[in-house]
């Protein structure tokens, strides 16, 4: 059932669920997963990065993507150049790095 660390076992969860809802557990990803992994995308890149790259490389819709960005725009998060190009800001570096360690214990 849960182990020491009160952690549900996957093998609890494939003998006691039906197999749908243990699939559900795990299908979609918590949104500070997803901004974790928008600033992680616009900070491997020295100039940057255009909406399609981060798009792709966070794996998010075109909608989802507007809806994050607009978020971390506003906050100061990450800035972007009259080319359109997308960085990660120094807060947001401070953001994304106080953040890691919980979205470890998330997955």
């Amino acid at each position: 059932m849960a182990n020491h660390k009160g952690n549900v076992s996957l093998r609890y969860l494939s003998l006691h669920r039906p197999r749908q809802e243990v699939r559900s557990v795990f299908k979609y990803r918590d949104r500070l997963t997803i901004l974790i992994d928008i600033l992680k995308s616009t900070q491997t890149s020295k100039n940057g990065k255009k909406k399609t790259q981060i798009l792709q490389s966070a794996n998010l819709s075109y909608h989802q993507l507007n809806k994050y960005l607009y978020l971390l725009l506003t906050n100061g998060f990450i800035a972007v150049n009259k080319n359109g190009m997308y960085r990660i800001t120094a807060e947001g570096s401070r953001f994304a790095n106080a953040l890691e360690p919980f979205n470890m214990k998330l997955t």
